[in-house]
């Protein structure tokens, strides 16, 4: 299956939409978790960001494998 690549934004239409590679912090579960080298897209202009399928798998198999530390309440 070929990688989904954005010509544009989809929330914003941007075209200032880049592939990046990078650390994320990602949450679930009440946990929040530090993901180093994490590949993601990412709008310039309204810094949302984008994964493909085979992100995410790689992001959920990393969460599964360290839970990370419980968030604590502001």
């Amino acid at each position: 299956m070929e990688e989904l690549e954005f010509d544009e934004c989809p929330a914003c239409e941007s075209k200032k939409i880049r592939h990046k590679r990078g650390g994320i912090t990602h949450g679930r579960g009440g946990r929040e978790v530090r993901i180093p080298r994490a590949t993601y897209w990412e709008c310039d202009a309204c810094r949302e960001q984008f994964y493909t399928m085979a992100d995410m798998r790689r992001i959920e198999e990393y969460l599964d494998k360290y839970p990370g530390r419980r968030k604590v309440a502001a």
